[in-house]
């Protein structure tokens, strides 16, 4: 039985996203008893936001966005301000609540939680799904060994160190957070999840979405996701060009980001039949989208290895499909697909490697489906939603256990 005196967690996040761990984490929270309030910006970051995780029983605060839209960083940087400015007015003298728990944006705002934890005994909880200011160093936002960057850094460390919790969503993040001096007892990992339940593995045969397409007859490799600058395109973009003489090889580009232009300019120049370039899918067609694909490319540069962990692997493994990930063998995604045999690991800039691995899977569909079941099984089994709300509230929520 729930408490008649509900236990109250609070989340800090500038954008409210469509991510798995508004539309899964907070309804799961709520249906045990638990009370959920949302701190988040007015300002549009993306047109369509998904309120579906909003119910009566969800507290949300909306930060002012001065009436800006949340285009150009000047604008962002005033909403971001803006929000700041609330967060830290309203959580220093609103309601109490049992825990703060800070998500990646703002930056560093994680770093206000050692106040609350002072002065109001609020414990704070950090979800790391970047490491800032580290991102905006390697992405030459700030310069390296700067006095801003060095500021930064040691805030963030502060921030970290204090924290009653930091759940890391990768291997490689962890030993990045144990490395700076966070408690190994306080750093949890947990990966990202994907509804399995919504996103299902559809055969070619009965995908809308692929005959749609024209891809009846083709083998498709796809990259689907943010196309941000903590990602890498130079190799397989030259395979593009290779390849133009397979005529039974597509490659999909599925998406938007810092980096589009890069793949708008390759799609010119090629002229082929053999590489599209597409906007990001509807929510509710993910499943469709993904399941279209024969293989999927995930990449991210070297010097982002355990910053940034890429999440869409997930929603592919839902999908049942094997993966290629072009990036550190010490990243998070390369180990899973090592470990479970369900994709293969090509470094940076082994142009070689890449062009061979695709032609295998494309030469033995056999192989590429064998892995793609493979990975369904390992989603339905440890990457589900219900794991990972249990694993989530036991470190956030842990009072769940002994009501629920």
């Amino acid at each position: 039985m729930a408490s008649s005196h509900p236990h109250t967690i609070r989340l800090f996040n500038t954008v409210e996203p469509v991510t798995t761990f508004y539309r899964d984490l907070i309804p799961y929270w709520e249906e045990r008893g638990w009370q959920v309030e949302v701190v988040i910006s007015r300002a549009e970051y993306r047109a369509g936001r998904d309120k579906t995780w909003i119910s009566d029983k969800t507290i949300v605060r909306r930060t002012p966005a001065l009436g800006l839209k949340a285009k150009g960083r000047p604008a962002k940087m005033a909403i971001m301000l803006s929000y700041l400015t609330f967060g830290m007015i309203y959580s220093l003298f609103g309601r109490n609540v049992d825990r703060n728990v800070f998500l990646t944006q703002p930056p560093l705002f994680f770093v206000w939680g050692v106040v609350l934890k002072k002065l109001r005994r609020q414990p704070y909880f950090i979800v790391l799904m970047d490491l800032y200011p580290d991102v905006a160093i390697e992405d030459g936002l700030l310069a390296p060994g700067g006095l801003v960057a060095r500021l930064l850094l040691a805030l963030s460390r502060f921030g970290l160190r204090h924290a009653d919790g930091v759940i890391v969503i990768g291997r490689c993040m962890q030993e990045l957070v144990a490395a700076i001096g966070v408690r190994q007892s306080r750093i949890h990992f947990i990966p990202n999840w994907t509804d399995e339940s919504k996103v299902v593995s559809i055969q070619h045969e009965q995908n809308s979405f692929r005959q749609e397409m024209g891809w009846q007859d083709k083998f498709v490799v796809m990259y689907s996701g943010n196309v941000g600058t903590s990602h890498y395109f130079d190799d397989i973009l030259t395979v593009c060009s290779r390849l133009r003489v397979r005529s039974d090889i597509v490659f999909a580009f599925i998406g938007h980001g810092q980096r589009r232009k890069e793949i708008e300019q390759a799609v010119e120049e090629l002229s082929s039949d053999n590489i599209m370039l597409l906007p990001f899918q509807p929510l509710e067609r993910l499943a469709e989208s993904l399941s279209a694909g024969n293989l999927h490319f995930v990449s991210l540069r070297d010097n982002f290895t355990g910053l940034v962990v890429p999440s869409k692997m997930y929603g592919i493994l839902a999908a049942g499909r094997p993966v290629i990930y072009q990036g550190s063998a010490t990243g998070e995604m390369a180990r899973l697909l090592t470990e479970e045999n369900i994709g293969s690991v090509i470094s940076i800039g082994d142009v070689k490697a890449l062009e061979t691995t695709i032609l295998d899977y494309a030469d033995h569909p056999e192989r590429a489906k064998e892995q793609g079941e493979h990975a369904r099984i390992l989603m339905e089994s440890k990457f589900g939603k219900e794991a990972a709300c249990r694993r989530y509230s036991s470190i956030l929520a842990p009072h769940l256990e002994c009501e629920g």
